[in-house]
């Protein structure tokens, strides 16, 4: 099956789930996981960015119970498929013991290590992750935490004491296979009585349902089913499972950077200025036009305000952001292009007196660290998303809702009225 017909057996997959989630297209899914089991690698990777992108991603972002049940139903085949060893009747119904009692080591004694899973990106593990850093930091204070997750995720809480690595990178555009087999970098961290596992519905486990440790040591949030009848946002939602069952109330998203200075940034950058990204994390609908972005730029500008604004991930992005400087005007010396690490760009927005961007990492990271921020809000699916990643923190935070059809001039004058309004 080539690209092309995976992605229409994708496409009816999920148009099945949503018409009916509980009747899914078995059909679809059964030609589908024929590819992704295949031995050409190429389609294989294509089989599973399909599954992935076009049908869990679809299902998740919406944070709707019927559809959420409807990813174990399918989810749990498709792990049974790759891993014969699980059946996909196990697989639900530990999903259930494990949903039903999501804080069953709570029970026993203090432990003596707790293994967090890391959410992937960047910007779900400022919003969730660290919420439960924090939370479990201060109900076991003698109790070392490990952050498994890459690198360069750790780097966002190497600072947070008690705090380890645990290395384990999740292979994003791999197999299904290939993904699956990542709980083995847990290996040697679980397994006793005394080490625990945190799992905030982390791609790791597949959102709770690929083993990764027993269930008597696994604290589990799921996050797309609950409280569906709150709007408040997923960092909210954490917060208030760490107030339930671990008695820590109001635990908030934190960002502890290393002391080291930033790699690759003038120690003054940010300053008293505005930081900006323009980067969408792949995700085409969530940007606005090339002429939308210069005319952001001289908004800004027009503040008198020094701006620093992030190059992006990869060259597309980058170029995209040196051809909105270049169109903008703006003087030289008033505006810089930042290259480096998201922690560099961190420390700048640290620094900052506004920050400005799309959905994405950079607006939890401002929350987190107290920087007012604007975020322009585009592509999300429904209201419950919408709501689910609004960041949240201590500073002034003013989110543009964007639905789609909006006229980009429109957006501009919500722009300014934000601008002025923050600053």
């Amino acid at each position: 099956m080539d690209a092309t017909l995976l992605n229409e057996a994708a496409i009816r997959l999920r148009d099945s789930c949503l018409a009916d989630p509980s009747n899914p297209d078995l059909e679809c899914l059964r030609r589908i996981l024929e590819s992704a089991r295949a031995e050409d690698r190429a389609l294989a990777v294509a089989a599973a960015r399909s599954l992935i992108r076009m049908v869990v991603e679809e299902l998740s972002d919406r944070f709707n119970p019927e559809l959420s049940a409807c990813y174990v139903e399918i989810f749990s085949r498709v792990i049974a498929s790759v891993i014969p060893a699980f059946s996909d009747r196990f697989l639900r119904e530990r999903y259930a013991d494990l949903c039903a009692a999501p804080a069953r080591p709570l029970a026993g004694d203090a432990p003596e290590s707790v293994i967090i899973l890391s959410r992937i990106t960047l910007g779900a593990d400022i919003a969730i992750t660290s919420v439960f850093l924090r939370a479990l930091r201060l109900r076991f204070p003698k109790t070392t935490l490990w952050f498994a997750g890459s690198a360069k995720n750790f780097e966002l809480f190497a600072g947070m004491p008690g705090v380890r690595h645990w290395p384990v990178s999740y292979p994003r555009a791999g197999t299904l296979a290939e993904r699956f087999a990542v709980v083995r970098d847990l290996d040697g961290a679980l397994g006793q009585d005394e080490n625990w596992l945190m799992d905030p519905d982390s791609r790791i486990t597949q959102l709770g349902l690929l083993p990764a440790a027993p269930l008597r040591a696994t604290l589990f949030f799921e996050s797309r089913s609950a409280a569906p009848e709150s709007n408040k946002s997923l960092s909210a939602l954490a917060s208030g499972w760490c107030a339930e069952y671990l008695d820590v109330p109001d635990a908030r998203p934190e960002i502890a950077l290393s002391p080291e200075g930033g790699r690759g940034t003038d120690a003054n950058a940010g300053r008293g200025g505005i930081c900006v990204s323009l980067g969408v994390g792949n995700n085409d609908t969530k940007r606005l036009s090339a002429s939308f972005e210069v005319q952001l730029l001289r908004i800004l500008a027009a503040t008198g305000r020094r701006i620093w604004i992030d190059s992006g991930a990869g060259e597309e992005e980058a170029e995209s952001v040196r051809a909105a400087v270049a169109a903008s005007g703006i003087t030289a010396g008033r505006i810089e292009v930042l290259r480096g690490s998201f922690v560099d760009f961190c420390r700048v927005i640290r620094r900052a007196s506004l920050y400005v961007g799309y959905d994405s990492a950079g607006q939890h990271a401002a929350a987190a660290m107290g920087v007012p921020a604007i975020t322009l809000f585009k592509g999300y699916p429904n209201e419950r998303m919408f709501c689910r990643w609004q960041p949240r923190g201590f500073a002034r935070s003013k989110v543009i809702r964007i639905p789609p059809g909006t006229a980009e001039g429109q957006v501009l004058e919500h722009l300014r009225s934000a601008v002025h309004e923050v600053l």
